[in-house]
């Protein structure tokens, strides 16, 4: 359970982005949810704790629409009496757990996307934030660990369908077994009632056939581990590629373009800690995570 709250010798073959959608990422397929609402199939909301008060935190759109037939609108709501407070709209692949306040389970998932991304509208009132998350996650035998994530939130209001893009930001390289996604119109500390989005058209996107990873993993070489001053990348040969570094909370402190041959990233500026750094190929996606700590 994940809680959301919410060489030369590489062989390099091009062959672009590949894209494909969420399950019902365009939000066509609806169903009852409770007496008075309806929820997007293969999508869990609120609407099955709120209906019988006559709430529905997750609505059909079907006139200010993307593509397609529909979209999902999320707002805000506030509960009065006998419960008297917000409830910060929640949709999610997975199952809401009212009591635990996490999402259960989640989507199949094994590949190793780039980024997610969709089209939204927002009416965020009195700075209110609204957020898209995914979570690519791995069973490891005895718990669930987060290999990678992806994050798009905003502030702005937004009244014409614009497209996100929340980039994966992998700290692990073995693959994911489960996807979950999170859609929020609220920060869910501090919810603003009738604070609204809408999303439509979810994808995410791959590199498709691109660097062997197994040749990838095994040809680039980062060290030395622990560093307190230069942090060495060997690329053997790989053309077109970059690092990124981010620190245990996911924010991107570093970022450089890598040669093919060998590299010099100094990272003496930084904190004592942890980090993690992603090689990425401009063309074929992630080639190599991996783990450090500055010392």
């Amino acid at each position: 359970m994940k809680k959301l709250l919410l060489s030369a010798s590489v062989s390099i073959l091009f062959s672009g982005i590949v894209s494909a959608q969420i399950n019902n990422g365009g939000f066509e397929t609806w169903a009852a949810d409770g007496s008075n609402c309806q929820s997007p199939v293969q999508w869990g909301t609120l609407n099955g704790s709120t209906s019988v008060l006559g709430i529905c935190t997750a609505t059909k759109e079907t006139v200010n629409i993307h593509g397609g037939a529909a979209a999902l609108k999320l707002t805000t709501k506030f509960i009065g009496f006998p419960i008297n407070q917000m409830a910060p709209a929640l949709c999610t692949n997975g199952v809401i757990n009212t009591t635990t306040q996490a999402i259960d389970g989640g989507d199949p998932f094994t590949e190793r996307p780039v980024a997610f991304t969709g089209w939204y509208l927002a009416a965020p009132l009195s700075g209110d934030q609204y957020s898209f998350e995914a979570a690519l996650t791995h069973w490891n035998g005895s718990s669930r660990d987060t290999i990678g994530k992806a994050t798009f939130s905003g502030t702005a209001t937004v009244s014409v369908y614009t497209q996100f893009t929340a980039t994966v930001i992998y700290t692990d390289v073995i693959n994911p077994d489960t996807l979950i996604v999170a859609l929020l119109p609220s920060n869910p500390v501090t919810p603003v009632a009738n604070s609204s989005v809408t999303f439509d058209d979810l994808e995410y996107t791959s590199s498709g056939v691109g660097i062997n990873a197994a040749d990838a993993k095994e040809s680039i070489t980062v060290y030395p581990n622990p560093v307190s001053e230069n942090l060495y990348v060997n690329m053997a040969g790989i053309l077109g590629a970059n690092v990124s570094i981010f620190d245990i909370t996911g924010k991107k402190v570093a970022q450089q373009i890598l040669t093919e041959k060998l590299n010099s990233v100094n990272v003496a500026s930084l904190a004592n800690g942890m980090y993690v750094y992603q090689v990425n190929s401009n063309t074929n996606g992630t080639l190599k995570t991996g783990k450090f700590i500055v010392k």
